[in-house]
């Protein structure tokens, strides 16, 4: 089961739609090149543009302080066999709000979206707060995802658009970098839990909201109504595609999530809802295309736009695969093969964390600031930066305990989104990461780092070439599905390889029961010996009767082998998602 470091808060907040979105003058890439008119920021304008940033922030500051310790909140509220949820409902809820947030926006403005977009943010945070069990914070969760609604930054001149987006990454340094060290919590028991991460997120939520309730004054009325009324407009919205769209995304999801895991993959318990889902969605696309007399995603986002908005969608698709399955597991890769204790896995997701988060800074500065540094050739770069981190392949040799890691890759970070350097070598091009050795630790985390400042320039050059290739009217739709594709992407990828890891540990199990009986462990205390390991519980696994240093170290090895081997299937999977997006591209 994947525990997320702090990069991967940075995606489930960028990803899953706190998207910041201006107006524009121009529908293609090329406007970058229209001769700049200068404004003056009033001082209220600057106001608001902190509220939005500091709404910003707070929704990174809760990803950061949850998804990086999920493994961690488990141990102390639980045990569970469904912690995973944690991230599953946040996903699911924040993919079924996003789209049906950017068509009521439309409507009726953004400021009050953004306003009970912060306060339900602060009521997952008090209901994570008050939780005692997995089952709350499930919940907490899930509420949070539905709060993950727009902030539109309009007050923000074109010229300014990339620095604004730039700046606004700068914020996330410190809780990309340190989220997972700041943010732990105390797995002793459910007294000590340290809830301070939550209090500062209830603080920064209630500061935000203050703010825009004050300042943020967007344009009163979406620009999608016409001359209808408000009442007329809602009435007219296409209600019956919001349901087709939203059960069949939730059947979907849970499915995935429940294969493989709960259910076998052929158990009609996985098998039905997918099926069903599956099956809505289709009827949704023909819904909307043939019959909506107002659609819920209007033709004009669209039309024409083959190979720019609808290529992004396409791409964005792959990068919420790529960049959550990134992140997702990069901590618990560095638990399972280096056994890192948690302060060393916060030491690890550092690099990661800052140069994606630098990544984004210097594209925003950039983006628009010359010919060839168009948002579209920007996206470009930031793809061709993340090849750089992942092109090439390595022969090691590691020591024979390991040889089946050898096809471990720590091309985790942004790899799938590297699709033209899927196109050109086959899945042996994995890079290969070893417990120790010249391919270790220090060598894994610079190719790790350079492939996340890709990352983060690839995220904010996308969401700038979406907002290009799209009408004014359509900006808070044609964003807000941006986000919602990007969570679907990364719902899948974590449900999937969540469920691929876990199959393997079941389908490993007789190899390492082996494995021990030929140093001579005790049948009886093989299971709870290996479930200490994988817990971390290491005291209790060494005072198991019969447990002998020689018997702890096999225990040891197999757990990496099979974490090994798990990866391998994770990362050859993340490939072929990758592979395919690029054909269809």
């Amino acid at each position: 089961m994947a525990e997320i470091s702090p990069a991967d808060a940075q995606l489930d907040v960028k990803k899953e739609g706190i998207e910041k979105v201006e107006h524009v003058n121009s529908n293609d890439a090329s406007s970058d090149e229209a001769p700049a008119v200068k404004h003056k920021i009033t001082t209220t304008q600057w106001l608001a543009i902190i509220a939005l940033a500091l709404s910003y922030m707070t929704a990174f500051q809760q990803g950061a302080c949850t998804a990086a310790i999920v493994k961690s909140i488990d141990e102390a509220l639980g045990p569970t066999t469904y912690y995973n949820w944690m991230l599953t409902a946040n996903t699911i809820t924040s993919t079924i709000s996003l789209p049906v947030a950017g068509g009521l926006s439309d409507i009726f403005g953004r400021r009050w979206f953004m306003i009970c977009g912060g306060c339900l943010s602060l009521l997952s945070a008090i209901i994570a707060l008050c939780a005692k069990n997995i089952n709350t914070m499930i919940a907490a969760s899930a509420v949070g995802g539905l709060g993950r609604l727009a902030a539109v930054a309009e007050l923000v001149p074109n010229n300014k658009r990339g620095i604004v987006q730039g700046c606004l990454d700068v914020l996330l340094l410190p809780w990309s970098v340190f989220g997972v060290n700041s943010t732990r919590f105390c797995s002793k028991g459910k007294a000590n839990t340290d809830h301070t991460s939550v209090i500062i997120g209830i603080v920064l939520n209630a500061v935000s909201i203050a703010l825009a309730y004050l300042f943020y004054f967007p344009p009163r009325v979406g620009l999608r109504i016409g001359t209808r009324t408000k009442i007329e407009a809602l009435r007219q919205l296409d209600w019956t595609g919001v349901f087709l769209l939203n059960s069949g995304l939730i059947l979907f999801l849970v499915a995935i999530g429940l294969g493989g895991t709960t259910f076998p993959w052929g158990h009609a318990g996985f098998i039905a809802p997918f099926v069903v889902g599956v099956v809505l969605i289709a009827i949704f696309i023909v819904w909307e295309a043939k019959f909506a007399s107002f659609p819920f995603l209007d033709h004009d986002l669209f039309k024409g736009k083959t190979r720019t908005f609808s290529l992004y969608l396409v791409v964005d698709f792959v990068a919420g695969m790529g960049l959550y399955a990134a992140a997702a597991f990069w901590a618990q890769l560095a638990r399972g093969i280096w056994e890192a204790s948690p302060i060393k896995v916060g030491i690890l997701c550092i690099p990661g964390g800052a140069c994606g988060a630098v990544g984004g800074f210097f594209a925003g500065m950039l983006i628009g600031q010359h010919k060839l540094l168009k948002a579209n050739l920007c996206l470009c770069y930031g793809t061709a930066v993340m090849m750089t981190g992942n092109w090439r392949r390595f022969k090691t040799h590691f020591h024979k305990s390991y040889s089946r890691t050898q096809h471990v890759g720590h091309r985790k970070y942004g790899s799938v989104i590297a699709i033209r350097y899927i196109s050109a070598h086959d899945t042996r091009a994995l890079t290969l990461v070893s417990p120790d050795g010249p391919h270790g630790i220090p060598y894994a985390l610079g190719i790790a780092s350079i492939a996340m400042l890709g990352t983060g320039w690839t995220l904010i050059a996308l969401i700038v070439c979406v907002q290009l290739a799209v009408e004014d009217k359509d900006i808070g739709s044609g964003t807000l599905l941006l986000g919602s594709v990007r969570a679907i992407g990364g719902s899948v990828a974590i449900t999937i390889y969540s469920a691929l890891l876990q199959n393997n540990f079941v389908a490993q199990s007789q190899n390492i029961a082996l494995q021990l009986l030929e140093v001579g462990a005790p049948l009886e205390i093989i299971q709870p010996l290996v479930l200490n390991l994988i817990n971390e519980n290491f005291q209790i696994a060494e005072a198991l009767p019969g447990v002998t240093p020689q018997i702890l170290s096999a225990a040891r090895q197999a757990l990496k082998s099979t974490w090994a081997t798990g990866f391998h299937h994770v990362y050859y999977c993340a490939a072929s998602f990758g592979a395919a997006a690029f054909v269809a591209g």
